[in-house]
């Protein structure tokens, strides 16, 4: 490949090992070569590869325990998404080991703890909504429903506008 693009006049510059600057093109562009990455400075880099090695890994999310931010937290996702997807097998490898495992959950915690929550709320909305349907063929009037189920009447009419209410 770097010999066709010097065939069309660009000229190609390594600024870090494996990291390589297209110059002379028309937008600006970058050739990593993760392979021939080294150290701990790129592990975020050399993780994205198709055969990273799991100490890259294990120190990849070491260093992500350390961040903090909401975008730096979105980032360490979108690179762990893209990794495991390429490298399944060996994530479900060391998802046995339990010291990876626990580092894993104490990376996503906040994550893991926000969709806990969210399926709590959607398991207690849908109760409430059955309850709702119990109470209005039970013949309680709209009010008394909202009342006993702690949702809005108008919530409750949303409800009975997807089951028809049963006439008395």
């Amino acid at each position: 490949m770097f010999r066709s693009l010097k065939e069309y006049g660009l000229e190609i510059k390594e600024k870090y090992k494996g990291i390589y600057y297209i110059e002379r093109l028309f937008i600006p562009a970058q050739v990593v070569v993760t392979g021939e990455l080294e150290g701990r400075r790129h592990r975020s880099l050399k993780i994205l590869s198709r055969n990273v090695m799991s100490e890259d890994v294990r120190g990849f999310i070491e260093d992500a325990q350390k961040l903090t931010g909401q975008g730096e937290r979105a980032n360490v996702d979108a690179v762990l998404q893209v990794s495991v997807s390429a490298n399944n097998e060996l994530y479900k490898e060391m998802r046995r080991s339990s010291s990876m495992c626990e580092a894993l959950r104490q990376l996503m915690w906040d994550d893991i703890q926000a969709e806990v929550q969210k399926g709590r709320q959607e398991g207690m909305l849908r109760r409430s909504r059955e309850t709702a349907y119990e109470l209005c063929d039970m013949g309680l009037p709209v009010e008394q429903i909202a009342k006993a189920v702690k949702v809005s009447i108008e919530t409750v009419q949303e409800w009975f506008a997807e089951r028809p209410v049963p006439t008395a």
